[in-house]
């Protein structure tokens, strides 16, 4: 009944689901073992159809009701313990945030609805995790360093920094030539372009 309920909407699922495993749309309302058993099963879904864009909606949408009920600062030991897929939970984080059902991914390969979820959360197509890792880190960089010269007005006397204030120069020219040599290095790269659509 399920299933055929499940085609009916166009979400075309790969495999009948278990018993015992709830296939209603993931809430907040489900208990930590439905949403664990369907992450469980969405997961394997995926193991064997890999193309199926709706698998990684579905699993997507119940890891990060999942998430919410895991500890601060544990969700990847969680991940790993429960053998949930890195790769897996991104690409289902993104077609879970950026389209309201699974419906919207349904005549997508699994590489198009991610292009088109980046796409629509505003994420630079060409972006990697070094990339990203890159910017979450010059992002605390600048808040660190707002907080220091902040706190240059209240020093009296400087005997007690001048040391540190060599080391980070030294620093800051260091990060000056990084920056350079990457703002070179991309702007010489070859991105491709999408073609525009008539």
């Amino acid at each position: 009944m399920l299933q055929l309920i499940a085609h009916d909407q166009g979400i075309n699922p790969c495999a009948a689901p278990v018993a015992g495993v709830r296939m209603d749309l993931p809430s907040a309302a489900w208990t930590l073992e439905e949403l664990y058993a369907r992450a469980s099963w969405e997961n394997d879904e995926i193991q064997k159809c890999r193309k199926h864009a709706t698998r990684y909606w579905y699993l997507g949408k119940v890891l990060l009701f999942l998430q919410d009920q895991v500890a601060e600062g544990r969700w990847e030991a969680w991940c790993e313990a429960h053998r949930v897929n890195r790769n897996r939970w991104q690409r289902g984080r993104l077609l879970a945030l950026a389209f309201q059902s699974a419906e919207n991914v349904a005549d997508l390969t699994v590489q198009e609805a991610v292009e088109q979820a980046k796409e629509i959360l505003g994420i630079e197509a060409g972006q990697t995790a070094a990339g990203a890792k890159l910017r979450r880190s010059l992002t605390l960089f600048l808040k660190s360093l707002d907080k220091s010269l902040s706190e240059f007005d209240s020093v009296k006397t400087a005997d007690a920094v001048l040391p540190r204030i060599a080391d980070v120069r030294q620093k800051l020219a260091e990060l000056e030539h990084a920056c350079l040599a990457l703002q070179v290095r991309t702007a010489t790269a070859v991105v491709p372009r999408r073609a525009t659509k008539p």
